[in-house]
């Protein structure tokens, strides 16, 4: 590939968007990301990796009593003041993914809002995964050993705490399709159609000047 390209997958819960990204980082040698960023905001924050992974997509606006346990618990450097902790942890989450995206090398970075955090960047690639609900719960029981209904009880928590995460830390509205370059429906392409587009795309994009 001529040019590096850093591709950021926002999802749908049970659209296979995590698969999608393993999948693509594996067909086009990228460097893959998905929890694995909170290792790297950890070691240069020196925030344990617990706080990362409690504050993950979460509702960001936390009750002073929880804060107040995570610095108790994990020693965080920070007072206990309510939106303030998590504002520092989006901002060390923020630094390692920009830090990744001025590496060498192509990635793909699953969720986090990783994709405003990089925008304006010439070598991004934003995607979004979603699928019909039937679907998203027949993958969930699928793949989670749950009921019908606690599949989608979870898909719908999960999908409300992604969305409130991403609409209170950017400028745009999670989920829509004006806000990222591409939106795609996994179930109408299938999981492995998805990634051969998607990497189809992405040489497309390295072969040729956006």
């Amino acid at each position: 590939m001529s040019k590096k390209v850093i591709i950021t997958i926002g999802r749908q819960y049970g659209s296979g968007g995590r698969r999608i990204g393993q999948n693509l980082a594996q067909m086009l040698s990228f460097d893959y990301y998905d929890k694995s960023l909170f290792d790297e905001a950890s070691r240069t924050s020196g925030i344990k990796r617990e706080c990362f992974e409690r504050s993950d997509e979460k509702n960001p606006i936390p009750t002073m009593g929880i804060e107040m346990g995570f610095n108790a618990i994990y020693g965080t450097p920070f007072a206990a003041s309510g939106q303030l902790f998590e504002d520092k942890i989006f901002k060390f989450l923020s630094d390692t993914i920009c830090k990744i995206a001025d590496g060498d090398r192509g990635a793909v970075i699953v969720g986090r809002c990783a994709d405003y955090i990089l925008r304006g960047r010439d070598d991004l690639f934003s995607v979004f995964v979603h699928a019909p609900l039937d679907d998203r719960v027949r993958r969930t029981c699928q793949h989670e050993g749950l009921s019908a209904k606690e599949a989608l009880d979870k898909i719908k928590k999960t999908d409300k705490q992604r969305a409130s995460f991403y609409n209170f830390y950017s400028d745009g509205k999670w989920g829509d399709a004006t806000t990222y370059d591409l939106c795609i429906d996994s179930s109408f392409t299938g999981i492995d159609k998805t990634c051969d587009l998607l990497a189809s795309v992405v040489r497309t994009i390295t072969d040729n000047e956006r």
